[in-house]
């Protein structure tokens, strides 16, 4: 066979290989693809409002950076804008980020064992590794952020070789954005660019010295950027989760400190390093840099290495499972294996089949040191999945606009968007941010704030302090057991709302009746909708009450469409109710297919039935004029002082008609009455009164933001004056935020 057949053949079955071995990584993938961690969905909370003209925050109003991944908002606003899901986007950059990760280091590890031993290498690690699995496609940036970072490297290494364009400025320009401490990585590659300037005796040329400027640009820029839009110049993350020194020493002895914790057994490090067979395969990974043909790549996959290393001492440990810190050094420590193993094949003879024997020893390490099954493999997974239901239920608990604290805020506030998120662990908050490490006036923030629910957290015990102090007051039920803390005026109220319908007196036989009702009167087909009633029970009647559901009827036929309600009361406390008191009740329900005027009732236990409202669904063919008439008749309301009527009122025309015009149509009523509220609010003088004038316009913002499900320029301008007077408000009472 001619050396041209040979290596054509070796080729094809190389090409045969890597295509094998990155479908098994696919797989491995696609295994633990139900995975999504619970943070991921902070991230699509951001991106959801800037897709919907609020811009980059977490609620609107509020300017806190607490997220890390610059470039992957702006990316996962992409499905937010389509109105798509943007788990499975995020997912779907993962399985590809993954498959252009096997391609560079089957590239780069044909160098070192040929056309098809080099497909065993590097790749087939990568598809054996339980962390790459969970980070590419947990739903975060990990995966994308690792493979920016080792495409960078491997092609600068290359671009040092041919002296060629510069175009790896760009990927790690991308990684930069993609994860602020991708400046680390960039400084490790720098220094290797100017040491190996120095030995080839040769000066930098102007596109080197560009290569130099593009990255630390970028990463300065969004610093400033990031100041002028958030306040702060790094994210609320960083000063929730690393403690900060005021003197260099406090630093330095700081960093010894956490170095030396990460070398003791069952450390975050050496945890992370035992996914790649511990300690001694890190060792056997240094024979690599006795390789003097490959030290300049080896020496680089080295000192990436530290980089990340250098970063995990920084930032300490990490919550989340499968070692997520250590995922963008295993490309680098598996193409230094492939080194290792090269070397010491070649000094023993039979390099091809020593080769392979030493791949076949770092499989089955690979394997041994690490379950596949990823429940199996850490002590928490918080999983997005139990959030995201709770966080509906959550939402249909509390009007629009209410404010939920929580430490598991992803879920909770990406499938409670109507709701603001107090977030207590600090990662989505500026001033809270930095309770970890000053607890100073901590508890008074969370006081003054005064959330309308609180769900507790046991395994917190700052958590715990804000529970404790908050439970004391009369202001809270207690609910589900301890599990939440709910404001008694959204569960009780004296009287109903004047705009609210009344239905008569109650029935003192029954013991149990609606005595009024929030209920839109007119939506399109298909419609999911929200209403509000008010009972009057007592506990005898609990039994009744959690059999009730809400029936939709055609006047002259039998029941066509029915509905259940979420079930708030599997929460309430209903050991405080108390005989004649009037409970609120807040529930949802899909709106009939069929256009036509439905009437509204409740069944209780007895089936016992009342009717509460009456709804007309309305055909596509008259919806926009309908829309236009209650548009019409709630500007009407509107100047002769009934905002919530008219906001009622036009809540039925967005549900009717959910266009544009009618969108600015609610923005008229809502802004001129928030604004009213604002200004009343900073002219009032005690701090508590002004707080609740400022939280009860930020409330009527918001629910015009959610009801029409889009941000127009006034509605911002609006939502953004008012949380800007609320910050200057806790600011006066409060410590400074950090940065």
């Amino acid at each position: 066979m001619t050396s041209k057949s040979y290596h054509g053949s070796a080729g094809r079955l190389g090409a045969a290989c890597v295509f094998a071995v990155a479908a098994l990584g696919v797989v491995h993938l696609l295994y633990q693809a139900g995975y999504t961690v619970d943070d991921a969905y902070i991230t699509f909370r951001y991106s959801h409002h800037l897709a919907r003209g609020l811009g980059a925050v977490f609620n609107p109003g509020e300017y806190a950076k607490g997220y890390s991944n610059t470039l992957y908002v702006w990316l996962m606003a992409i499905p937010e804008l389509l109105g798509r899901d943007p788990i499975v986007f995020s997912k779907s950059i993962g399985v590809l980020a993954y498959m252009a990760l096997v391609l560079v280091t089957f590239r780069e590890s044909q160098a070192v064992l040929g056309p098809w031993l080099s497909a065993l290498a590097a790749p087939a690690m990568l598809a054996l590794s339980l962390p790459i699995a969970v980070w590419y496609v947990a739903g975060l940036e990990t995966g994308l952020y690792t493979t920016l970072l080792t495409a960078a490297v491997l092609v600068r290494l290359r671009e040092q070789a041919t002296q060629g364009p510069p175009y790896s400025a760009l990927l790690f320009s991308a990684a930069v954005l993609t994860r602020p401490e991708g400046i680390a990585f960039f400084v490790a590659m720098a220094v290797h660019d100017l040491a190996v300037h120095a030995l080839e005796r040769r000066a930098p040329r102007l596109a080197d010295l560009a290569w130099y400027a593009a990255a630390p640009c970028v990463w300065a820029g969004e610093l400033l950027v990031s100041k002028a839009y958030y306040g702060a110049y790094l994210p609320t993350t960083f000063y929730a989760k690393v403690a900060a020194s005021s003197h260099l020493l406090g630093t330095l002895d700081a960093l010894q400190s956490s170095l030396l914790a990460q070398c003791k057994p069952g450390s975050y490090l050496r945890t992370g390093l035992g996914s790649v067979g511990g300690t001694w395969a890190v060792a056997f990974a240094a024979l690599a840099l006795l390789d003097r043909q490959r030290f300049r790549h080896n020496a680089a996959f080295t000192l990436m290495v530290l980089a990340q290393t250098a970063f995990i001492v920084r930032s300490g440990d990490d919550w989340m499972p499968a070692s997520r810190f250590c995922v963008p050094m295993l490309p680098f420590l598996f193409l230094l294996f492939t080194g290792a193993v090269a070397r010491a094949a070649s000094h023993l003879g039979n390099a091809r089949t020593l080769g392979a024997a030493g791949l076949l020893g770092l499989y089955l390490a690979l394997l041994a040191t690490r379950p596949w099954v990823l429940q199996s493999s850490v002590g928490v997974t918080v999983d997005a999945k139990p959030f995201l239901q709770q966080g509906t239920e959550l939402a249909s608990l509390l009007p629009a606009g209410s404010i939920l604290a929580s430490f598991d805020v992803g879920g909770h506030g990406y499938a409670g968007d109507s709701l603001d998120v107090l977030d207590l662990g600090g990662l989505t908050d500026s001033v809270l941010a930095s309770c970890r490490w000053r607890s100073r006036n901590c508890k008074g923030y969370v006081s003054a704030v005064l959330p309308d629910l609180i769900r507790r957290h046991p395994g917190k015990r700052h958590g715990e302090a804000f529970y404790r102090e908050l439970k004391q007051t009369d202001a809270y039920l207690e609910l589900g057991g301890g599990r939440f803390l709910l404001k008694r005026e959204l569960a009780l109220v004296s009287t109903p709302p004047t705009w609210s319908q009344a239905l008569g007196p109650s029935d003192a036989a029954a013991g149990l009746s609606v005595v009024a009702s929030e209920l839109p009167e007119h939506c399109s087909p298909g419609r999911r909708l929200r209403g509000v009633l008010y009972w009057r029970a007592n506990a005898e009647t609990r039994a009744g009450v959690l059999a009730r559901r809400l029936i939709l009827r055609r006047s002259s036929q039998a029941t066509d469409a029915r509905a259940s309600a979420v079930l708030w009361l599997h929460y309430y406390p209903v050991e405080l109710w108390q005989p004649d008191a009037l409970f609120v009740d807040r529930l949802s329900f899909d709106a009939p297919n069929t256009p036509g005027k439905y009437e509204l009732a409740i069944e209780l236990g007895d089936h016992r039935q009342q009717t509460v409202g009456e709804l007309e669904v309305v055909g596509a063919d008259a919806t926009r004029q309908l829309a236009a008439n209650l548009s019409a008749q709630a500007l009407r309301r509107a100047r002769t002082n009934e905002p919530q009527r008219a906001l009622a009122e036009l809540r039925d025309a967005v549900w009717t008609d959910s266009s544009e015009s009618v969108a600015v149509r609610y923005d008229s009523v809502a802004v001129p009455a928030a604004r009213a509220m604002l200004q009343r609010g900073l002219t009032t003088r005690d701090v508590q009164t002004a707080l609740r004038t400022l939280d009860s316009a930020r409330a009527l913002l918001h629910r015009a933001y959610w009801e029409t499900g889009r941000s127009s320029a006034a509605l911002r301008s609006a939502i953004d004056d008012v949380g800007s007077a609320r910050r200057r408000l806790l600011r006066s009472i409060l410590p400074p935020s950090p940065g």
